[in-house]
């Protein structure tokens, strides 16, 4: 990634906000979860919301685990039990702070040591002015495509300009980009 600031050289990647965010030194937040784990932003918000009686049903039991982005189930409770024990009413909060928390910090560990190796290449004091936006682009390259450019350096084999398919191909690429 250095190399790729350095050099204008992009790479092709495509990672969610949370990674670039850590990278420059900045707190993921909430938005940053909901871009990548929609089901669990859901799960939690459901338990926020839930009155006693929805939260006590037979259909809601919440155990003090939180599920990581590799599957695996991490414990949640400072004595290893969270497994065996269920999450009462009264409780939900403080469980939904830990799993919130976890998701947040779950590949802190990962994108420290990616910035320890960018540091060595770029100064840390740039890479703590600018924003997670600037440097996926740095990174990557800017996400704008010039259609006319694409258009004036296809080659048709087999087809006209003027053929269906390829009209209906140039008005579907247009409407993604």
């Amino acid at each position: 990634m250095g190399v790729c600031i350095r050099t204008g050289i992009n790479l092709v990647l495509d990672l969610p906000s949370i990674f670039w965010k850590q990278l420059i030194g900045s707190n993921p937040n909430l938005d940053d979860i909901f871009q990548i784990e929609y089901r669990f932003f859901k799960k939690i918000n459901g338990i926020l919301n839930a009155t006693e009686p929805e939260f006590s049903s037979d259909d809601a039991v919440y155990y003090w685990t939180v599920t990581l982005a590799d599957g695996k189930e991490l414990d949640l409770t400072s004595d290893g039990t969270g497994k065996d024990r269920q999450v009462k009413y009264c409780e939900r909060y403080d469980f939904v702070q830990r799993c919130i928390y976890t998701k947040l910090t779950e590949s802190s560990v990962q994108c420290a040591a990616i910035r320890r190796g960018l540091v060595k290449i770029i100064p840390e004091s740039m890479l703590n002015q600018i924003s997670f936006e600037e440097m996926e682009s740095w990174v990557c390259g800017d996400k704008f495509i010039d259609i006319d450019l694409v258009r004036r350096n296809t080659k048709l084999v087999g087809y006209t300009v003027d053929d269906e398919v390829i009209k209906n191909f140039w008005e579907i690429f247009e409407s993604l980009t």
